[in-house]
């Protein structure tokens, strides 16, 4: 991992706030992303990038905070869930998502069922404490 945090910035969408990733490293092998801005075709790939480079420095635990993003559209959640797919063999995911406008993707779509979604970042990181002791 290259340090506790840092801040990985994208070009907006055309039509919301600025979109940025804050990268913070909680333990040799937790990383804390938090999502700020629109989740869509346009910064999804930061996100998928910023997966990524966690995973190649060392993470098997990441929680994925999505309270400050205000709209996630189907790109953002393919990103989600090919990361669980293709890497939970070796990587705990766990997302945190409180607000009914990104929630209604994740069980409009059914993959409520598929990905760890939790209201609050202490029940996520419980959620990635418990996976690591099972493990």
């Amino acid at each position: 991992m290259t340090g506790p945090s840092r801040s990985a910035g994208a070009a907006a969408s055309p039509h919301s706030r600025p979109f940025v990733i804050l990268v913070e490293e909680l333990t040799e092998s937790t990383v804390l992303l938090t999502v700020e801005g629109e989740l869509d075709l346009y910064t999804a790939p930061r996100l998928k990038s910023e997966l990524l480079r966690a995973m190649e420095e060392g993470a098997r635990r990441i929680a994925i905070d999505l309270t400050k993003v205000g709209f996630m559209d189907s790109t953002g959640l393919g990103v989600l869930l090919a990361a669980q797919r293709r890497h939970e063999e070796v990587v705990s995911f766990a997302i945190v998502c409180s607000g009914p406008e990104v929630r209604w993707i994740f069980e409009f779509s059914g993959t409520d069922r598929i990905l760890a979604l939790f209201h609050t970042l202490e029940e996520a990181l419980a959620h990635l404490d418990r996976d690591e002791r099972e493990g």
